[in-house]
């Protein structure tokens, strides 16, 4: 389930590093490049599959809060998400997640720079990925 701009990331990548490699001089400059374009490509796929999995683990998480069920369950852990974020942090990653919203119109509702925000968004998740962790 590739997009073009996820092929666009990689061929830039792989391109830049061509030329910071300076390939022009290796003996075999076509098989550098299928060589690097692969490895680029698993590691793009293998980062994309761990951010989907915490992604998919904080959706859940927010959908079940979303219909009334406030807790997490786990074998070990029972945590109310009132106990771990705020109302204002609940309600900040619910416009950024699910309300579809950019980082710089969310920042400029709010009065925020776009890099507080984004300090901000980090530090929720954060929060959450600890919570999750333990799960």
């Amino acid at each position: 389930m590739g997009h073009c701009a996820d092929v666009q990331d990689v061929l830039q990548e792989v391109f830049l590093l061509a030329f910071v490699k300076e390939i022009d001089t290796h003996p075999n400059p076509e098989g550098w490049l299928v060589i690097t374009t692969v490895n680029i490509c698993r590691n793009y796929i293998q980062s994309n599959a761990r951010q989907a999995r915490k992604t998919d683990r904080c959706a859940q998480a927010l959908r079940d809060r979303k219909s009334g069920d406030d807790t997490m369950k786990s074998a070990d852990i029972r945590v109310s998400m009132q106990q771990v974020l705020t109302q204002e942090e609940y309600d900040l990653l619910i416009q950024y997640c699910e309300g579809g919203r950019t980082l710089d119109a969310l920042a400029k509702d709010l009065g925020l720079s776009p890099n507080a925000l984004r300090v901000r968004i980090f530090r929720i998740r954060r929060k959450l990925q600890k919570i999750f962790a333990n799960m």
